[in-house]
């Protein structure tokens, strides 16, 4: 914990210092130094272990699961696979970190060569995490609840001499700073911009603006460090839940731009609204899991956020009419 401190305070130095230009300058050098320790990650794991042949031929005697469509424990089902689909699809483009970038872009080119990049890296990049999550059970073959989220530092650790488990681990920092930073930023953006000036202080000056904004990114880092302190569940549970919560925003986001102002504003709200109350719900435990027809949440939940937009549009233009 006293690591994770010591990381957030100097994240959140730099995010204060330069905003949005720091940001995007250490996030290239961040990138570069992670997508570098992964795959160094998966040479030297996969060396200690007899090498990738060796060591996937070995997980595969004693769980052929793992490499089948399904995966283990036949979580992969075909409606589980069309739903994690759909999922990236629709929640990656809400990002709001994404979005700022998205403005900021110096050209056209430039921004079509950003999307198409977004698209290809990540195709590489998580392929790491997947081959050593796959090699951890050869001597983690039974852990439960939060205890696979730390696989890579477990695995390091027993296999690698300490110096190396060090620089690699550097690696991990990198990504976790390049995804939190951006989000600090984002976030602390929006609540100053979209709801501290939007309702509240309309005629605040820019530069209390940016002492409010600060506030908020030493708010929210201080959420953070409590959420790393205790998380209330898997990563992997967490991620689901929270981008499907992003995906939430799509619908309204896609109605905004192409619908214009056929659609009334309440309808918007009412469809992000219904949303997220839908996902808090699952996450809570109050909707059950037979509403979801085996399908992952994301699926019932652009459904339902699509029906205020729909009424919304349905009753405007007939009023128009």
């Amino acid at each position: 914990m006293t690591g994770a401190i010591i990381l957030t305070l100097f994240l959140v130095l730099y995010v204060f210092l330069g905003g949005m230009r720091s940001v995007a300058a250490t996030d290239v050098v961040q990138g570069i130094l992670m997508f570098i320790m992964m795959f160094l990650a998966v040479w030297i794991i996969s060396d200690k272990l007899g090498g990738l042949r060796i060591a996937n031929q070995s997980v595969m005697d004693i769980n052929p699961d793992l490499f089948s469509r399904q995966g283990g424990e036949g979580h992969f089902t075909y409606k589980t696979w069309f739903s994690s689909m759909i999922l990236w699809m629709l929640c990656v483009p809400m990002f709001p970190q994404m979005f700022m970038r998205f403005f900021i872009a110096k050209n056209a080119a430039s921004f079509k060569i950003s999307t198409i990049l977004y698209a290809v890296i990540p195709l590489a990049l998580f392929i790491g995490p997947v081959i050593i999550g796959v090699l951890g059970h050869l001597n983690y073959p039974n852990l439960e609840g939060n205890a696979p989220d730390k696989i890579l530092p477990m695995l390091l650790m027993e296999l690698v001499p300490i110096g190396i488990t060090a620089i690699i681990l550097v690696g991990a920092i990198a990504a976790f700073m390049s995804t939190l930073d951006s989000q600090l930023l984002a976030l602390s953006t929006m609540i100053t911009r979209d709801l501290y000036v939007g309702f509240f202080n309309p005629k605040l000056k820019f530069r209390a603006q940016v002492i409010f904004g600060k506030v908020m990114i030493v708010i929210l880092a201080g959420v953070g460090l409590l959420l790393a302190a205790n998380p209330p569940t898997a990563i992997y549970d967490l991620v689901k839940y929270a981008f499907t919560g992003y995906a939430v925003l799509f619908p309204t986001t896609v109605a905004v731009i192409y619908l214009k102002r056929k659609i009334p504003a309440l309808s918007c709200i009412g469809s992000i609204l219904l949303g997220e109350a839908f996902v808090l719900g699952s996450y809570l435990g109050w909707i059950p899991d037979s509403l979801l027809f085996g399908f992952d949440l994301i699926l019932p939940v652009i459904i339902i956020t699509l029906v205020p937009l729909i009424i919304g549009y349905v009753f405007r233009n007939s009023i128009s009419n």
